[in-house]
């Protein structure tokens, strides 16, 4: 193994830094999931927001987007090698 492959982004594996960045992306990624889809669940089934419905409209693709940013920009980048902090996977779903 050479020291290039050692490093992911710069963090060194054995420094705690990247186990902070590592916690870091979990808590967006999962925060960003489970509020959108709440988002999603509350105004499609339960018209929990009681607004104009246009502005209901925007609110859920806003969350769609943010849904998507964060499976394909956030997950990945947390998850690929020497592109992100964890470093599990060999693929890349981002522009080379």
């Amino acid at each position: 193994m050479t020291h290039q492959d050692n490093m992911t982004s710069g963090l060194h594996d054995d420094s705690g830094e990247r186990y902070i960045w590592i916690l870091f992306n979990t808590l967006v990624l999962l925060s960003s999931l489970l509020g959108d889809t709440l988002i999603l669940y509350g105004t499609t089934r339960h018209n929990a927001i009681t607004l104009h419905r246009v502005v209901v409209v925007i609110i859920q693709h806003l969350a769609v987007c943010d849904i998507f940013l964060a499976v394909f920009r956030v997950f990945p980048h947390s998850c690929v090698p020497n592109h992100g902090q964890m470093g599990l996977w060999d693929f890349s779903l981002l522009p080379q």
